[in-house]
């Protein structure tokens, strides 16, 4: 009954089929036992059930989220653009984009 792993998305706010992923996380406990994969897998599912274009994610460019900009690539997305200093004075936000197939 215990909640270890949470994921959000939204339609953007022009209503015209873009999707924000804002965040995933799974406990650290239950890192490596694919609940992000499964996470992700059914966010896309949702964005493409509601005739979702494309989805758009961000992350920072620090090296311990590496990670999730690996699963990020790995699932199809590219990434578009940086933000330099966006978050601190010296780490940048990455914005990853990832169009959906009719």
């Amino acid at each position: 009954g215990d909640i270890v792993a949470v994921t959000s998305c939204k339609e953007n706010e022009h209503q015209s089929g873009g999707f924000l992923w804002d965040y995933l996380a799974v406990h650290r406990e239950y890192r490596r036992h694919g609940f992000a994969k499964v996470l992700f897998q059914a966010l896309e599912n949702f964005a493409r059930s509601a005739q979702g274009r494309y989805i758009l994610t961000y992350t920072c460019d620090l090296p311990e989220y590496q990670p999730i900009q690996r699963m990020f690539r790995t699932n199809g997305f590219e990434l578009i653009g940086t933000y330099p200093n966006y978050y601190y004075e010296g780490e940048a936000r990455l914005a990853f984009y990832k169009p959906l197939s009719p």
